[in-house]
């Protein structure tokens, strides 16, 4: 008979005079003594599964927990493939890229990075510049952004927020390329491309 060492359980030391304790302290000594262990090799597609499977999940939690102190975690949670639609311009990458990293030239970050006085808005005083407030609240691009809406929802999409238009969250995959294209149209309307 063998016993997986994993399984073994330790007991405290027999107390003397007791017949059944001092018998089972032989036996289980007798089973870890004489553990003989079958080794059933994984064929490799498993093993490479198994290894892929637990660096993906170390990988997301690492990723979630790091991305939860940037404005990137806003939408994006896990280290799954998110839709990229390459644009007429490089520009537009370029900017896409930069709202979806927070990595942009309006005044919040630069601020953050003290490379702007004061965080406020050209158009909004006493407004945070943020890339939120820049595409979704300011009134100065009222009208664009009812054009995108009604874009949005003639798609099929109700939402109107940064993890819809950076990132097509939530967004059906077949319906996913024509968000971030209309995303890309609404950008360039601002015309604010310099400044993003």
């Amino acid at each position: 008979m063998s016993i997986s060492p994993f399984l073994a359980i330790t007991y405290p030391p027999t107390v003397s005079g007791i017949r059944g304790n001092e018998v089972a302290d032989t036996t289980a000594k007798m089973a870890l003594s004489e553990v003989n262990i079958t080794h059933f090799p994984l064929p490799l597609s498993t093993a490479k599964h198994l290894i892929s499977r637990v660096c993906h999940s170390t990988s997301d939690s690492t990723l979630a927990t790091g991305l939860c102190v940037t404005s990137l975690g806003q939408y994006r949670h896990n280290s799954s493939l998110h839709p990229w639609v390459r644009q007429q311009s490089r520009a537009l990458d370029v900017v896409l890229t930069r709202l979806r990293l927070g990595h942009t030239t309006l005044n919040a970050h630069l601020h953050r990075l003290r490379l702007a006085p004061d965080p406020d808005y050209p158009w909004c005083r006493s407004v945070p510049e943020t890339i939120e407030h820049f595409l979704l609240q300011c009134p100065h691009f009222y009208s664009q952004r009812v054009l995108l809406r009604a874009q949005l929802i003639a798609l099929g999409v109700s939402t109107l927020d940064l993890p819809t238009l950076l990132a097509a969250a939530g967004v059906h995959p077949t319906k996913q390329h024509a968000v971030l294209r209309l995303t890309c149209v609404f950008v360039k309307k601002m015309g604010q491309l310099s400044r993003l």
